[in-house]
């Protein structure tokens, strides 16, 4: 539990450095989009890897996230916190869960598309498009978007056994 712990620590630290910009004028740290809000400058910079590993040594007298424990690393992470960081809520399952099928069915897609070029050729939107309003939904308004998962692998299956039959000729 202490390793996980410490990787999702290192992690946020990593996510802080990134986003964190400093003050040309002061010389603060800060998560601002427009002005410093110690003094009111508006000429903020990204924060250099130079000064993020002053940060560092400053803090916990090591120059890398690499050799620090836990509480150096939360003692970093608070200071970005008190500089304005303010680390996102871990997604919730379902929303990780509904983020992968999407990403699925987004490659799913893609493949048909790739597939449906080499095998089909030049016209292959058209006879996917058919096939989809012929064979798997029966609608004259329909498309691949509109498939399920299960319909885009009978495409895809539809669009190997042409394939097969064509090696045959």
């Amino acid at each position: 539990m202490e390793m996980e712990d410490r990787k999702a620590l290192v992690r946020l630290v990593h996510v802080a450095k990134h986003a964190a910009k400093f003050c040309v004028t002061c010389g603060a740290v800060t998560f601002s989009d427009s002005n410093c809000p110690r003094c009111g400058s508006a000429y903020l910079n990204p924060m250099r890897d130079s000064r993020y590993r002053e940060v560092l040594e400053t803090l916990t007298g090591k120059h890398s996230c690499n050799g620090m424990d836990a509480d150096e690393l939360r003692k970093v992470l608070d200071f970005f916190k008190t500089a304005g960081f303010e680390p996102k809520a871990p997604s919730s399952p379902k929303a990780v869960t509904e983020r992968a099928e999407r990403k699925a069915r987004y490659g799913l897609m893609c493949e048909i598309a790739r597939r449906a070029k080499q095998v089909l050729g030049p016209s292959w939107m058209v006879r996917v498009r058919r096939f989809v309003q012929v064979e798997v939904l029966k609608d004259d308004s329909s498309d691949l978007e509109d498939c399920s998962d299960i319909e885009l692998r009978k495409v895809i299956g539809w669009i190997n056994r042409t394939e097969k039959y064509a090696r045959k000729e």
